[in-house]
């Protein structure tokens, strides 16, 4: 088991993979987050 609320986000918003997991971290600031979540999401290429 992984306890993601003790997970430090950075690990998570690095890979794309991760990124549903990233709001479920660790986080001082869920709002921002999720913000940088969403504009890394914008941000992705098609495949």
């Amino acid at each position: 088991m992984i306890r993601l609320w003790e997970q430090d986000p950075n690990l998570f918003i690095n890979q794309p993979g991760l990124y549903p997991f990233a709001p479920l971290t660790n986080s001082k600031n869920p709002n921002t987050l999720l913000q940088q979540i969403s504009a890394k999401i914008n941000n992705l290429e098609d495949i």
